[in-house]
């Protein structure tokens, strides 16, 4: 289990509070942080959120800002498999989907 992504998901839930219910719940489900499957449930949270609620756009630029190029750096993997994965195919006309098409 990587510390480092242990660390992200932690701090992704302190700096965003409609996070830190999915937070709670894991802890209380698993007695200890699994990023991936925390990730996951993050994920549920945002597609699950109006897409005119301003902490979205923050929390995305946060996972953008937080990737990187390297191959081998897990929460650039933790992003990619376990929340880009999650997302709708582009057919699916979920909100978060013409977001990142249209740039906004």
């Amino acid at each position: 289990m990587c510390k480092e992504a242990q660390i992200f998901v932690s701090s992704l839930a302190k700096k965003f509070p409609l996070l830190a219910k999915a937070f709670a719940e894991h802890l209380q489900d698993n007695n200890q942080i699994l990023p991936h499957i925390l990730m996951a449930d993050y994920c549920r949270v945002v597609l699950n959120t109006d897409n005119t609620d301003a902490w979205v756009v923050s929390f995305l630029e946060e996972l953008e800002k937080s990737i990187s190029l390297d191959s081998d750096n897990s929460v650039s993997n933790l992003i990619a498999v376990s929340f880009v994965e999650h997302l709708p195919y582009a057919d699916e006309g979920h909100w978060i989907v013409d977001r990142g098409s249209s740039g906004v």
